[in-house]
C-alpha cells in the first residue's frame, strides 16, 4: 500500500512544480496540500474503506482546483496564458478517485451516477464513453443511465447510429421499459426533422417539389405572357441604339434579371440531374428511413409489450403532434386508440378538441379567441364575422358532446347502474370526461363574450349530463367544480342544486340507503327544477320542499363549501 501511495505522490511532482513557477501557491501551501493528500491515499488504500473519505477526498480535491482557477484568472488579467499540465491535473485526479471507487463499490449504482455526472459536468467526453459502457455492464437494468448514454451519443456526438445501438440493446435488456421506448421512438423522430432541416437548409428539394415548382415557374411564365402589353414595355432611349444592349430603367432591369437568373437557376438544377442521379435520389426519398419507417416499427413493438396502458400508447400521439407533416400517421394512431380504449374519457376529450380545433381551423383562430370574440363595429383588423364564428362554435360543441353521448350510450350505462352495480373504471372516466369537458367550456364561454345561445347550450347540456351520471361515480372536486362554474356565471340555484346533493344528511333507514340512484337523479332534477322557479329563495327552503336524497356518505361535503 505505501508503494502505491508513493507512486501517486511523485506523479504529481510535475504539477505541484508547475503550479510553484506560475505563482498560484506558495511553498507552504503547496506543502499542506502534499500533506492531506498523502493522508487521503491512505486512507482509500486501506483494505477497509469507507465511501466517505472517497466523497471527502474528491472534495478536497474539488476545492483545491477551484482555487487554483480564481488565483489563475486573477494572475492572468485579462490576457491568455498557455494551458499547463496543472490545468488538467485537478480533474483527472477526481476521475482516478471515482474509478476506484466504482471498484471498490461496483455494485452500488449511486457511484456510478456519481461519476457520470462529474465527467459530464466536466465535458470529459473522452472518458464518459468508456464509464457509460462499464456502468451499463454492471448495472444493465439501470433505464435512466441508458437513457443518458443514449441522448449522450446522439447529443454530444451526434453519432445516430451509437445512440440506435444503445436504445436497441437497452429495450432488449429492459422491455417493460416505458421511457425507453417512447424515448427511443422521439429520437427517431428528432433525427427525421433534423434530415429535413438541413435538406431545406442546403436547398435540397425533393423530387416532387422540384416538379411541382417547374409548373409553377412555367404557369407563371405564360401569365406574364398573356398579360404584358406594349405600354408596360420601357422604350429605350436614342442613344442607346447604336449600343450593343438596350439600357431599360434599373428597377425593371434588376427585377428582370434577378426573375430571369433565379427561374434559369432552378430549371438547371432540375435539368442537370441526370437519370442516374434521378434515380438515386428517388432512391434516397423511397427509403424506409425517409418514410417513417423506424418510428412506426417502434410503435407497433412498444404497443406490442403495453396494450392496456393507454397513457403509455397516448404518448406517441403527443410526440407525433410535436412535429409537421405527420397527420397521416396521427390518424393511424388515433384509430388504434379508439379500436382498444372505446370508453376511455381522455381520448373522448381529446377528440372532442380536436374537433372545434379544426372546426376553427379555416378562420385561423384558436377555441380561446372564439370564446372571447365580441362585436365591436371600431375593430378594423378583424377578419371575420362575430355571429359566424359563434355559430360555427356552437355546431363544433353540438358535434363534440354528440360523440361524448354516442359512447356514453355504447358503455351501457343507460340506464344509470345502481351503486351495488360493478362499474368498470372507463365507465367513471367516461362520464368524468364528460362532465369536466362541458364545464371547461363553460368557463371560458363565461369569462369570454360570447353568445347567449351558447351560454344556453351548455349550461343546458351540463345539467342534463348532471342529472344522469350516477351519484356513486361523483366526488367532491367534481362537484365543487360544477358549483363553482354556474356561480361565475351568476346562476347561484343551480350551484345550490349541486350542492344540496352532496350535502343531504343521510337518511338512517336501509332502505333510503339501498335506494337506486335512478330515483337520487328524479330528485336532483326535481331540486333543479325547483331552484328554476324559486329563484329569489335560499337553499333551506328548496331543501325542505323536496323528498331527502339518498347519497354515498363517503362523498358528502361539509357545510363550509356553500356558497354564499
Amino acid at each position: 500500500m505505501a508503494d502505491r501511495v508513493q507512486r501517486v505522490m511523485e506523479e504529481m511532482l510535475p504539477e505541484l512544480e508547475e503550479l510553484e513557477q506560475r505563482g498560484v501557491f506558495t511553498a507552504t501551501e503547496l506543502k499542506s496540500i502534499i500533506k492531506k493528500r498523502e493522508n487521503f491515499e491512505y486512507r482509500i488504500q486501506a483494505p477497509n474503506v469507507d465511501k466517505l473519505d472517497f466523497h471527502r477526498y474528491v472534495q478536497y480535491e474539488a476545492n483545491v482546483d477551484l482555487l487554483r482557477r480564481t488565483r489563475m484568472k486573477r494572475i492572468a488579467g485579462g490576457h491568455t496564458i498557455r494551458k499547463g499540465k496543472s490545468d488538467f491535473a485537478g480533474v483527472d485526479r477526481i476521475h482516478r478517485i471515482l474509478d476506484l471507487l466504482c471498484r471498490r463499490h461496483r455494485n452500488d449504482v449511486d457511484t456510478w451516477r456519481q461519476w457520470i455526472e462529474f465527467a459530464r459536468r466536466t465535458h470529459s467526453n473522452h472518458k464518459l464513453g468508456l464509464i457509460f459502457a462499464r456502468t451499463l455492464r454492471h448495472h444493465p437494468h439501470e433505464e435512466d443511465i441508458w437513457l443518458k448514454a443514449a441522448l449522450w451519443g446522439w447529443e454530444a456526438r451526434a453519432n445516430i447510429a451509437a445512440a440506435r445501438n444503445l436504445f436497441q440493446l437497452g429495450v432488449r435488456l429492459n422491455p417493460r421499459s416505458q421511457a425507453l421506448w417512447v424515448e427511443f421512438f422521439r429520437l427517431e423522430m428528432v433525427f427525421l426533422q433534423k434530415v429535413s432541416d438541413r435538406m431545406t437548409i442546403l436547398g435540397i428539394k425533393t423530387m416532387q417539389e422540384m416538379e411541382q415548382r417547374e409548373e409553377e415557374d412555367e404557369d407563371e411564365e405564360n401569365n406574364d405572357i398573356e398579360g404584358v402589353s406594349t405600354s408596360d414595355i420601357p422604350q429605350p432611349e436614342e442613344e442607346s441604339l447604336s449600343s450593343d444592349f438596350l439600357t431599360f430603367s434599373a428597377e425593371n432591369d434588376n427585377n428582370n434579371s434577378t426573375k430571369s437568373s433565379s427561374s434559369s437557376a432552378k430549371k438547371a438544377k432540375l435539368s442537370d440531374l441526370s437519370q442516374d442521379e434521378r434515380e438515386k435520389r428517388l432512391q434516397f426519398e423511397r427509403s424506409p428511413i425517409m418514410q417513417g419507417a423506424l418510428p412506426k416499427m417502434i410503435h407497433k413493438h412498444a404497443v406490442a409489450k403495453f396494450p392496456d396502458d393507454f397513457q403509455f400508447r397516448k404518448s406517441f400521439l403527443d410526440i407525433y403532434r410535436m412535429f409537421p407533416n405527420t397527420e397521416d400517421v396521427q390518424a393511424e394512431v388515433l384509430s388504434s386508440l379508439i379500436n382498444d380504449f372505446p370508453l376511455h374519457g381522455d381520448l373522448h376529450t381529446q377528440i372532442a378538441l380536436a374537433s372545434i380545433t379544426t372546426a376553427l381551423a379555416p378562420y385561423n383562430i384558436t377555441t380561446e379567441d372564439a370564446f372571447e370574440c365580441k362585436h365591436d363595429d371600431n375593430d378594423a383588423e378583424r377578419k371575420y364575422d362575430v355571429d359566424e364564428i359563434h355559430t360555427v362554435l356552437l355546431d363544433a360543441l353540438r358535434e363534440a358532446v354528440s360523440r361524448f353521448e354516442t359512447a356514453v350510450k355504447s358503455s351501457q350505462l343507460i340506464p344509470v347502474p345502481t351503486p351495488s352495480s360493478s362499474s368498470s373504471p372507463n365507465h367513471l372516466s367516461l362520464w368524468r370526461a364528460l362532465t369536466l369537458f362541458l364545464l371547461d367550456q363553460l368557463h371560458m364561454c363565461v369569462q369570454g363574450v360570447t353568445s347567449d345561445a351558447i351560454i344556453s347550450y351548455l349550461t343546458d347540456t351540463v345539467l342534463s349530463v348532471l342529472k344522469r351520471i350516477p351519484l356513486h361515480l361523483m366526488d367532491e372536486d367534481m362537484a365543487i367544480l360544477s358549483a363553482n362554474t354556474f356561480a361565475l356565471a351568476n346562476m347561484t340555484d343551480h350551484a345550490r342544486a349541486i350542492l344540496t346533493t352532496f350535502t343531504q344528511p343521510p337518511s338512517t333507514s336501509s332502505s333510503s340507503v339501498t335506494t337506486t340512484s335512478s330515483s337520487s337523479s328524479s330528485s336532483s332534477a326535481t331540486n333543479i327544477t325547483s331552484s328554476k322557479k324559486k329563484n329569489k329563495k335560499s337553499s333551506s327552503t328548496m331543501s325542505s320542499s323536496s323528498p331527502p336524497l339518498p347519497v354515498n356518505p363517503l362523498l358528502r361535503l361539509s357545510p363550509s363549501v356553500w356558497l354564499k
